[in-house]
């Protein structure tokens, strides 16, 4: 005789967005990110406009090591738009490098004053 499977008993178990620990609740009208929860990174984003999520109690929202942090819609886009607004101008600026050559276009405007540190090598 065959021996008797044990019977499981069903447990009830959660979709995955709702265990998601470092799921935030959005708001209207504002762009929230995590950010680890270390002074100077918190400080460095208060500078650039974001303030910390504040639970009813007064104090920061939180999801494990990181600080819920918010930044205005508005200012958020204004900000993206501008990042894509370098881009565009760099790939442009090497577009124009790459079929003219470096000596041809290294006294043009968009160059002029450009220095960077590439691998430990400063180039101008």
């Amino acid at each position: 005789m065959a021996p008797e499977k044990p019977k499981v008993a069903a447990i009830e178990v959660k979709p995955r967005v709702e265990r998601d620990i470092l799921r935030t609740p959005q708001r209207k009208g504002f762009v929230r990110r995590l950010v680890l929860n270390d002074p100077i990174r918190v400080e460095e984003m208060e500078e650039l406009g974001y303030r910390a999520v504040k639970k009813d109690d007064g104090e920061a929202l939180t999801r494990r090591e990181f600080v819920v942090m918010e930044l205005p819609e508005e200012l958020y886009n204004a900000r993206q738009a501008e990042k894509v607004h370098q881009i565009r101008q760099s790939q442009k600026a090497l577009t124009l490098s790459a079929r003219k050559g470096p000596e041809n276009v290294a006294g043009q405007e968009m160059f002029r004053g450009k220095a960077q540190i590439i691998g430990g090598v400063e180039i101008e």
